[in-house]
């Protein structure tokens, strides 16, 4: 939504990095920045290559005013992999933008939604939400 425009009707987020370069800092201070977790994201984000412009240029939460459909956010609160703060970021990136966003967290869950009551949940917004942004013809 945020590096490509034109191409979808709607996106649904579930618990995922919104600000690359923040996301990476967190990742080194909780888990050491020389952990085969720290090189795995380095590795997906391109933070390897340095945590300049690079990452910001595909950095969702700092290209907000982009977004040119609804997107859903979808976060664990008690997530330990990727912080609520993510998705907390990117909803204030898209309010500022005066996007079209929903945003729904997910008491008492971690990254994994490991309680099944709470991956029907996500699943019934997602679902929900892209109907409204994606209706069948």
């Amino acid at each position: 939504m945020t590096v490509q425009q034109g191409l979808y009707r709607c996106a649904v987020s579930v618990a995922g990095p919104a600000n690359l370069q923040s996301f990476g800092g967190w990742i080194a201070t909780h888990y050491g920045y020389d952990t085969d977790i720290s090189r795995y994201w380095r590795k997906v984000t391109g933070g390897d290559a340095g945590w300049g412009a690079a990452i910001r240029s595909v950095s969702p939460a700092l290209l907000a005013e982009k977004a040119d459909a609804p997107i859903l956010l979808l976060h664990g609160r008690d997530d330990s992999r990727v912080p609520i703060e993510q998705s907390e970021e990117m909803a204030a990136a898209l309010k500022r933008a005066d996007k079209r966003y929903e945003f729904v967290e997910l008491p008492h869950e971690d990254h994994f939604l490991s309680r099944e009551s709470t991956r029907i949940a996500m699943l019934e917004a997602a679902v929900s939400f892209v109907e409204k942004y994606n209706p069948a013809y």
